[in-house]
């Protein structure tokens, strides 16, 4: 199933234009997820989208992940930082801020599951949390409906077949021993 990123991002850009912010900084793993269909392990590594009120949002990913994350489509700048041992200049935070400030980012929100150190280094002149991306992520398009309705069919199939072998008065343990006699 074609899953419509491109619409789920001009959902979050109204929704930014909305809260008044001139960007949203993306960071939790199940929103860049649902903004790009990348699956990645964050680790202690952080991974942002900045999600522009307007225009391609930009990437900015550890080192060691640049060339996996470069095939997420969608994206203008996709930008990396050095990991442990960095030089100065070049850890997220620096390459983050050089990002917002290219982009005359002056009011930034960001998401509440942002650790407060890594939000402490970023610098911009107005920083909101904001639920901008949760507020995108209620509101279902149809490839979400759909996959919700297939996802659907497959539970109410595995929930038939569990009660297809109850009967009253049945046990905890009578069904789990019925499972591992038939497995």
């Amino acid at each position: 199933m074609k899953r419509d990123y491109e619409k789920r991002m001009e959902n979050l850009q109204k929704n930014i234009v909305a809260e008044s912010l001139d960007a949203m900084l993306i960071t939790s793993q199940e929103s860049i997820y649902y903004l790009t269909g990348a699956d990645y392990d964050p680790v202690e590594r952080p991974f942002f989208i900045i999600a522009k009120k307007e225009g391609v949002p930009m990437l900015v990913v550890p080192k060691m992940e640049f060339a996996h994350m470069s095939k997420v489509g969608n994206f203008g700048k996709i930008d990396y930082y050095e990991e442990f041992p960095t030089r100065e200049g070049a850890c997220w935070y620096d390459k983050l801020n050089l990002l917002l400030a290219d982009a005359a980012i002056k009011v930034l929100g960001i998401e509440p599951s942002l650790p407060s150190g890594n939000m402490q280094k970023i610098q911009a002149d107005e920083i909101r949390i904001s639920s901008c991306i949760e507020d995108t992520r209620v509101k279902k398009l149809p490839d979400e409906i759909e996959a919700l309705r297939e996802s659907a069919k497959y539970s109410a199939e595995g929930i038939r077949l569990l009660h297809k072998g109850l009967y009253v008065g049945q046990t905890v343990l009578d069904r789990t021993w019925l499972w591992n006699e038939r497995a």
